[in-house]
Parts: structure tokens; C-alpha cells; sequence
């Protein structure tokens, strides 16, 4: 069985946390007051604060068990928290499809730091290419799971990306905070990246986590 890829923290993913949560700043404020008004998107952030201040939604969990558990409950915590404030103004429906756009904002930006600038012909070739794909897998704080390399000779390059998430923190977090409806949020950044004409690789996923499957199954093709 191989082993889990060790969390890399390094400089580069304090970069694109950085850049994650800069991005849905510039958002944050229209897309409130596009939904609620200035008044209400003020009660929003009023009481998204006073949650966080009070150790919500994670209070009950007692302390992160790990780096990684601290840092995803860092990231899902103001998602939670603004569904939370969101729904009894918008219903859930809405207030669902309010923090997607938020949160698919901010993954966005994530994604674009971590693997922007990876190409496609050079990486495809490089002879250390399962070294170098670990290294950036290992940023994912959130994702617990292994990286390897299949023969694939339908694939514009002849090979093709194995990335098993065995656990998901986003998807744990959720749940325990009694929100498991936000799961699937973090599960369409990936498409929602990856889909754009400019992402150097093409994603296929037929199981996931947030949909009770036993792992997520990323697979990615070179374009």
C-alpha cells in the first residue's frame, strides 16, 4: 500500500493562501450586497465575527489534531460560517449557491498559484515527473492520499495522473459542523479550474468522498 504524501508547507502555499483569501476579499462585499443589500451584508460580516470570535463552527471539536487539520478548518471555517449567516435571509438553496460562488473564487486562485505554471510538454517528458507531481500534491493540506504514474496510450501524452484522496478535511469539517451540504462546494473548484482552456491538464473523477464513495479518484490527462 503506498504511503500518504507528507504534508509541504512551505513558502509557495503560504503564497497561494495568501492569494486565495485576497481574491475573495475583492468579492466578498459586492456579491453580499448584491444578495442581501449593504445593510444586511453588514449584519452578515457582523455576525460571521462574533461566530469566529466565539470559536464557531469548530468550538466543539477541541483542538486541531494536526498542521492539517489546522490549516483546512482555517479555510472552511468562514465558508461555514457565512452559509450559516446566509441561510436564514436566503433560504438554503440560495445561500448555497451564494457561498459556491465564493468559494469557488477563492479556489480558483488557489489552484492558479499551486499549478499555474505547470507546462504541459515539459512536464510530461521530464524524467522526474512523479517526484515533482508529489511535491505539489503535497501542498494540499486538506487531502490525504498518493500520487502515481499509469501507462495511458489513448492520452495526448501516453500517460496519465493517479491522485487518490483516501481523506478529505473539507469534507470531515463539514460534516461535523452539521453542514454537509457545502461538501460537494470544495469538490466543483476542481472542475471549475480544471475545465478552463488554459489548465495544462484535462481532470476525470468518477468517485468522490463528499458523495460517500470511499476515496476521490482524480484522474488527469495531459492536453
Amino acid at each position: 500500500m503506498p504511503t500518504s504524501i507528507p504534508l509541504l508547507e512551505d513558502a509557495v502555499l503560504r503564497q497561494a493562501v495568501r492569494g486565495s483569501s485576497a481574491a475573495v476579499a475583492r468579492r466578498l462585499w459586492p456579491t453580499l450586497t448584491a444578495a442581501v443589500g449593504r445593510r444586511g451584508a453588514a449584519r452578515v460580516l457582523t455576525s460571521v465575527a462574533v461566530a469566529a470570535l466565539r470559536g464557531q463552527p469548530f468550538r466543539d471539536l477541541g483542538s486541531p489534531r494536526d498542521r492539517r487539520d489546522a490549516l483546512s478548518r482555517a479555510q472552511a471555517a468562514p465558508v461555514i460560517l457565512l452559509y450559516r449567516a446566509l441561510r436564514p435571509k436566503l433560504g438554503r438553496q440560495a445561500a448555497i449557491a451564494q457561498t459556491r460562488a465564493l468559494v469557488i473564487v477563492g479556489g480558483v486562485a488557489f489552484l492558479s498559484q499551486l499549478l499555474g505554471d505547470i507546462d504541459a510538454q515539459k512536464e510530461a517528458a521530464h524524467p522526474e515527473l512523479e517526484s515533482r507531481l508529489v511535491q505539489r500534491v503535497a501542498r494540499f493540506f486538506n487531502a490525504e492520499g498518493t500520487v502515481a504514474i499509469r501507462d495511458q496510450p489513448g492520452s495526448p501524452r501516453g500517460t496519465e495522473v493517479h491522485y487518490d484522496v483516501t481523506s478529505c478535511r473539507f469534507v470531515e469539517l463539514c460534516r461535523a459542523a452539521g453542514t454537509p451540504e457545502l461538501t460537494s462546494l470544495f469538490c466543483e473548484v476542481d472542475g471549475a479550474y480544471f475545465d478552463r482552456p488554459e489548465a495544462p491538464l484535462q481532470l476525470s473523477r468518477k468517485k468522490r468522498l463528499a458523495a460517500g464513495d470511499e476515496s476521490c479518484e482524480f484522474r488527469f490527462t495531459w492536453k
